[in-house]
């Protein structure tokens, strides 16, 4: 096992320089590359629990681009990584997804986070804690090329914590999806709930007040695309939605 982590700290060392994408948890936000992102996982939860990290390449050219997945996981644990157009079942301490004739690594456009078979370029790590005790784990996800060559990475750290004190919940629908006219948002847990509407690139291009748990919007002017719905409360925890509105 050292040889194989030497061997994946020495990529990552020869391709320090060559970081050519962002990472953008949810579609959106400041750019996490580099960074450790902390979760708190509890066991009311719904599991396995999947994290939604978009990724753009700021590349010149077309990037075909691989995941590693390196991990200390404890007992009990299990993960999976989806990354475009499959989910993998992990293994071991280094997982790699992919790269082959039947089953190629995805080239992730230049400029966008689309993929040239038209898909978002999204990693979603998706991990089962071991709901038996208290743990904490970091997985790191190391993006490459086919080569194996670092271009750049992103952290999760898992806090599984048995008797976390959680806020209250949101309970949301958004319908229909996809839209082409209205989209209903419908919010319960909350009475000062906010909406917020984001495009793939980070542009906040909505933000309005829930009135009576309910929201409706006109997106008959919106570009046909990915967006991201997010229902916000005080106290809360924010619920995320992805929404794909078609004309």
């Amino acid at each position: 096992m050292k040889k194989i982590l030497l061997g994946v700290l020495s990529l990552i060392t020869a391709g320090a320089l060559n970081a050519q994408v962002e990472i953008q948890l949810d579609g959106a936000g400041p750019d996490v590359s580099g960074t450790t992102i902390d979760i708190n996982l509890t066991p009311s939860m719904i599991y396995p629990h999947e994290t939604h990290l978009v990724v753009t390449n700021t590349a010149a050219t077309d990037q075909q681009l691989t995941i590693t997945r390196v991990t200390a996981a404890p007992a009990g644990w299990n993960d999976n990584i989806c990354w475009p157009p499959f989910c993998f079942p992990a293994s071991g301490a280094v997982y790699s997804t992919p790269n082959t004739s039947g089953n190629p690594a995805p080239f992730i456009v230049s400029g966008t986070n689309q993929t040239t078979n038209n898909e978002l370029a999204e990693l979603k790590p998706q991990v089962t804690p071991d709901q038996s005790a208290n743990s904490t784990q970091i997985y790191t996800y190391y993006i490459t090329d086919t080569n194996g060559v670092y271009v750049d990475s992103v952290a999760l750290r898992f806090n599984f914590t048995l008797g976390l004190d959680e806020a209250p919940s949101l309970a949301v629908n958004v319908a229909p999806n996809p839209a082409d006219n209205l989209l209903k948002i419908s919010a319960t847990g909350s009475n000062d709930a906010t909406v917020k509407m984001v495009d793939v690139l980070g542009n906040v291009v909505l933000k309005e007040a829930v009135i009576n748990g309910s929201k409706t919007i006109d997106v008959s002017n919106f570009r046909n695309g990915i967006y991201f719905v997010r229902v916000e409360a005080p106290g809360a925890k924010t619920v995320n939605r992805k929404v794909i509105v078609r004309h």
